[in-house]
């Protein structure tokens, strides 16, 4: 059991420094588009998501080679949604203020 402990945290060491890497670029993002440089916020947006997009594909990866426990992989899709949430407020936040978001149209 202690062999696939340390397999898994030699295997997680990249993702979190990738983790690390995508917070940062998000915090950018965000920042960027509180001082009103679209171009800056897109492209912080931009490596940010395909940093994430590229977790994730790792991580599929990953699941389908190791038998990798339940715990792991749930704690693993919720930071996934966590990043995701991240994302969609900074891009939401990036929208120019001339639109009007409506929720629940109907």
């Amino acid at each position: 059991m202690t062999e696939g402990f340390s397999e898994l945290k030699r295997i997680r060491k990249p993702f979190t420094d990738v983790d690390d890497l995508i917070r940062r670029l998000i915090v950018h993002a965000s920042l960027a588009s509180y001082y009103g440089t679209p171009g800056a916020t897109h492209w912080c947006l931009q490596r940010a998501r395909g940093l994430h997009n590229g977790l994730v594909a790792r991580w599929k990866c990953i699941q389908q080679t190791l038998a990798i426990n339940a715990a792991l992989q749930a704690a693993w899709m919720h930071h996934h949604f966590q990043l995701g949430l991240a994302f969609e407020l900074v891009e939401a936040s990036a929208l120019p203020r001339s639109i009007t978001i409506h929720s629940g149209v109907g």
